[in-house]
């Protein structure tokens, strides 16, 4: 918070150190707390001594402090946590625009129970709703029958580690059944 030690700390008005768009909130959860209720840690923006914000999750729990009912708080400083989710997000948005314009996707498999989590292109530059392939099979029986070999093959090399990868190509059936 900014204070040289813990009793340049000890006293000051909780609301001080909040953001005003959050006092009524915490205003809130503090009468909860104070009741023995138990409330959810939430992201708030406290203001150090200096004026300074800075992001932080706050978890508060009941309490009693010398017979009356408190509450417990800890502050954790998740600024550089925010940073790197923030730079991952972009990342990951222009990742996807990539995809998006390079008419491409992805998917990925639990190799135990043929599961798929698939990015929703693979269906949709198919013609398919992406909800139609929750599993390995629902890709599979679309493979044209001629590739339907090489590319089962090409998946087995790769979980059973004869090839470091996937990489196979095939043709599959789009929804006006034509091959692509």
């Amino acid at each position: 918070m900014g204070c040289k030690d813990r009793n340049e700390f000890i006293g000051t008005e909780v609301l001080s150190i909040v953001h005003p768009g959050l006092q009524l909130k915490v205003i809130e959860r503090m009468s909860l707390i104070s009741s023995g209720k138990m409330v959810p840690a939430m992201e708030e923006t406290p203001i150090r001594k200096n004026g300074e914000t800075f992001d932080a999750e706050v978890t508060a729990l009941p309490a009693t402090f010398k017979g009356r009912p408190a509450g417990q708080v800890l502050v954790i400083d998740i600024t550089e946590r925010k940073k790197t989710y923030n730079e991952l997000k972009n990342i990951n948005d222009r990742f996807y625009n990539a995809m998006v314009a390079g008419k491409m996707a992805w998917w990925e498999m639990d190799y135990k129970t043929g599961k798929v989590i698939a990015n929703e292109n693979k269906a949709v530059m198919q013609g398919y709703k992406p909800e139609m392939f929750s599993h390995y099979s629902d890709f599979t029986k679309l493979i044209h029958p001629d590739d339907q070999i090489a590319a089962v093959n090409a998946m087995k090399n790769h979980l059973s580690g004869k090839e470091p990868g996937y990489d196979v190509e095939y043709r599959i059936k789009k929804s006006d059944c034509d091959y692509s």
